[in-house]
């Protein structure tokens, strides 16, 4: 059985204080979930609902497993003040743990728990125990570091020459330890980090194992295509939208390529393309810094507004006055604090959000147009009773719903927790399906 504490927390970054739930117990056979999180550094994770700032909670907990008689208690250095209350934290924790479980199953080792300062020495332990034996976790420690130093490399070709001063270490050690970092940081929804660790992946496997990178890279026309769209873009404005729409697709291989591209007008003579190109560049990297200042604006005025008006009695009338404030950024911030509430198992915070979601929709639908309202409704629907709502609002449905619908699919992540794409999509094949219908008709 878990043992699960409520404690406050202080974000390192914005300040701000909450409240987080935190395991004080790890029991392998019961929850082995617990296990991979603590190896994947995700055990304890917290995530302010302000800034959206992540750090591990620093409290002692037990890790159990009886399949091999382990009985570990980690105690983080920063919380021992004398030995007395080192011990009386010892005992304690001991003593709850033992008495969560069932008589038959407590044991003499878990009276004498091997105790760690230091969370590396207690993973360590950990993964031995597993058949991990001590030159692979020092091959892994290594490979990591290896790892971290290849990241600041910016360029192909000093990747490159790093690549062949570290050849040795370059195998299939160091890319498990990439994989798995990929991992974390796509389980930790940090997209820009998995984003850098796979192009970095890419890119070594183009100089290690081309025939391997030949199969999983993506085809280069679109990245070519997109250049030389964005060349021919004379007009500041619309060039300002389509840089917006692209955003995702302007990455380290798409600079990569202008590179690439500037490099060779240079070797061939042609400075009047090496410079276009060089514009072209420069004038990029500012659109985006502006897009994505914008973006983080719109994301920090969306987190406060959740966090004021998760702190309201009543939520309606705070939402009502700055139901203009109530846009896809704030769903995305919405959405991101319900899945970090889920996590961590926070079932007040989880039904708090989940209520003020509701009155956020609600809100929106009482002042929306008569289309909108009529989707919300479409959504909240059975799939069995959206025909019949179709059928009897059949003055509303027209191209001007259809291209309503077809813009709020366009803002939507195809990854979202809620399913909210995938049940738009089933609405405009609805919609579509009944228009095509009163054509035939």
């Amino acid at each position: 059985m878990s043992l699960i504490v409520t404690t406050q927390v202080q974000c390192p970054a914005c300040g701000a204080r909450y409240v987080q739930k935190a395991h004080q117990a790890i029991d392998v056979s019961r929850e082995p979930h617990l296990k991979e999180a603590l190896l994947q550094g995700r055990f304890n994770l917290s995530i302010c609902p302000q800034c959206g700032s992540q750090g591990l909670i620093n409290l002692p907990f037990i890790y159990h497993d009886g399949t091999k008689s382990l009985f570990y208690l980690f105690l983080p250095m920063d919380l021992r003040a004398t030995d007395l209350q080192q011990q009386q934290a010892v005992g304690a924790l001991t003593r709850q743990f033992m008495d969560s479980l069932p008589a038959e199953e407590r044991r003499g080792y878990m009276l004498q728990p091997k105790i760690y300062l230091s969370l590396q020495s207690l993973l360590d332990d950990i993964l031995l125990a597993d058949g991990i034996t001590k030159e692979q976790l020092q091959a892994m420690r290594d490979r990591a570091a290896l790892l971290q130093e290849l990241l600041q490399i910016d360029t192909l070709d000093g990747l490159r020459q790093a690549v062949e001063r570290n050849k040795e270490r370059v195998d299939d050690t160091l890319f498990e330890v990439l994989e798995g970092w990929i991992a974390e940081a796509t389980a930790q929804g940090a997209a820009e980090t998995a984003q850098a660790l796979m192009d970095l992946k890419q890119d070594l496997l183009q100089i290690v194992r081309p025939e391997e990178a030949a199969g999983q890279e993506a085809p280069p026309i679109e990245r070519e295509e997109l250049l030389e769209m964005l060349l021919k873009e004379s007009d500041p404005e619309r060039l300002r939208a389509l840089v917006a729409v692209v955003r995702p697709l302007l990455d380290y291989q798409f600079f990569l390529l202008v590179a690439d591209r500037i490099e060779a007008a240079q070797q061939s003579g042609n400075e009047i393309e090496a410079k276009r190109l060089s514009r072209l560049r420069q004038t990029l990297l500012e659109l985006i810094e502006q897009l994505d200042a914008e973006a983080r604006q719109l994301l920090e005025r969306a987190a406060t507004l959740l966090r004021q008006a998760l702190s309201v009695p009543d939520p309606r009338p705070f939402l009502e006055e700055r139901a203009s404030q109530i846009d896809q950024a704030f769903f995305t911030v919405l959405e991101l604090n319900l899945a970090a509430a889920e996590q961590r198992g926070d079932e007040r915070l989880l039904a708090a959000l989940r209520q003020l979601a509701t009155v956020a929709m609600s809100v929106l639908e009482e002042k929306a147009p008569p289309e909108i309202r009529l989707i919300n409704q479409l959504l909240r629907a059975s799939s069995a009773e959206r025909q019949e709502l179709i059928r009897a609002n059949k003055a509303l449905v027209t191209d001007r719903l259809l291209a309503i619908m077809r813009q709020m699919r366009a803002g939507l992540e195809t990854a979202s927790r809620t399913g909210l794409p995938q049940q738009m999509d089933e609405l405009i094949s609805l919609v579509e399906a009944e228009l095509q219908s009163g054509q035939g008709g």
